[in-house]
């Protein structure tokens, strides 16, 4: 027994190395996770914060899960906030699209942009709007790709909203899509029937430098603004006193 005991301990004594690379392995850190979403407010680059404070749908992404959204609008398009800055022009929130990095002392940025949606409604008896799209670098590497979708809805009273499209063929303008910039202005035409309530569906697609793709908080590729409600009417066409939210 103890001739066994004296040749263990001069194995340790003789590959002490080995034992400590044993030991370190069983005690590694869990390993670093990137993950990308869009939020409400920006991360400070200054500090990590712990994954429990990002959305749900960040969290998800950490934890391999599926999101689910529970909205009324069309395809999981809802409003981001913001207000009417007069009776034709609406303005979303900001919102920012998030690159972080995730690991034992918490998240931090690794690339940030900032979007938001302008809405305006020609008015009187025009029957467009049009839409411009505001996407610049926040924090980390000012490169970035942008994309953007664009469908017309349609607020239907006490039932879920439609597209245009699949509501009534009165010469709205079909989807589009295309690469985009800061900047960029669409001019759709939302069609031509009086006495209802339509708006704009657009869907911001960012790629962050290193080529990964923002998720929105249904769970896809893209962040989807449902933009305020226009009242059409045969003469003042112009946006509702209040809007639907998608939500």
């Amino acid at each position: 027994m103890t001739a066994a005991m004296t040749a263990s301990a001069a194995i340790t004594a003789a590959f002490p190395a080995e034992v400590t690379s044993a030991a370190a392995t069983s005690a590694a850190p869990p390993k670093t996770q990137q993950v990308a979403y869009f939020a409400d407010r920006p991360l400070s680059p200054a500090k990590a914060v712990p994954a429990s404070v990002l959305p749900a749908e960040a969290r998800a992404q950490l934890a391999g899960k599926s999101v689910t959204p529970n909205i009324a609008t069309p395809r999981g398009y809802r409003l981001r906030e913001g207000g009417l800055k007069t009776a034709y022009i609406y303005q979303s929130a900001y919102v920012w699209a998030i690159e972080a990095s995730c690991g034992a002392n918490g998240c931090k940025p690794v690339q940030q942009v900032k979007l938001h949606l302008k809405e305006n409604a020609v008015g009187k008896t025009s029957k467009r709007w049009t839409l411009t799209l505001y996407a610049g670098p926040w924090s980390g590497p000012s490169s970035f790709s942008l994309r953007y979708y664009y469908e017309c809805g349609v607020n239907i009273s006490k039932s879920q909203d439609k597209t245009c499209s699949s509501w009534r063929h009165d010469h709205a303008d079909g989807s589009a899509s295309s690469a985009a910039h800061n900047g960029t202005t669409l001019n759709h035409g939302f069609g031509s029937t009086n006495n209802v309530t339509k708006f704009p569906l657009v869907r911001f697609d960012v790629r962050f430098a290193n080529g990964s793709s923002a998720v929105g908080d249904d769970g896809h590729t893209g962040e989807k603004f449902r933009g305020w409600d226009v009242c059409v009417r045969a003469r003042t066409t112009r946006m509702c006193p209040k809007t639907g939210t998608g939500g």
